[in-house]
């Protein structure tokens, strides 16, 4: 599981072992590379996990629209900050501490000032790009996390 201090582990270890204690585009690419498959692989597993723990129908905001659900953790053990955000409250946010090595835009958090942010942005892209399914926050709890797909009667269509 990818997570924002897994992720700083990777860059310590590159930045010791190639580069001196300094981050070249090509080293980000690298651990970026990597990253991004422990992203695709962690949310490929959430996805197995609903289809093993079976979908719920639930009723869609428009009528007669539905749609299956099923709970598979908490923002606190899913996202890779382990963090959950609002737009008035970001002390729980760590600042990035390597912008200070670059000129322009810093090539850890891609100039999001925190790798927890970048991080958590990244992790939904991915799951915006599979098809069929998305991921969705509890009514009752926000931070509760959903993996939501439409009924195969719909997809097959």
């Amino acid at each position: 599981m990818l997570t924002t201090d897994s992720y700083k582990e990777m860059i310590e270890n590159y930045m010791d072992d190639v580069c001196r204690n300094k981050i070249s585009m090509q080293g980000m690419k690298q651990i970026d590379k990597k990253a991004e498959l422990l992203l695709k692989e962690q949310i490929n597993d959430l996805i197995k996990q609903a289809e093993a723990s079976g979908f719920e129908k639930q009723e869609g905001m428009f009528e007669n629209e539905e749609y299956l659900i099923c709970y598979v953790g908490s923002v606190f053990s899913i996202y890779p900050s382990g963090k959950y955000y609002l737009p008035f409250a970001c002390s729980n946010v760590d600042e990035c501490s390597y912008c200070n090595h670059f000129k322009d835009v810093c090539h850890v958090c891609n100039g999001h000032g925190s790798i927890d942010a970048k991080l958590d942005m990244w992790f939904n892209e991915i799951v915006d790009e599979i098809e069929n399914y998305w991921m969705e926050g509890g009514e009752g709890d926000p931070t509760d996390i959903f993996v939501c797909k439409m009924p195969e009667t719909i997809t097959a269509q």
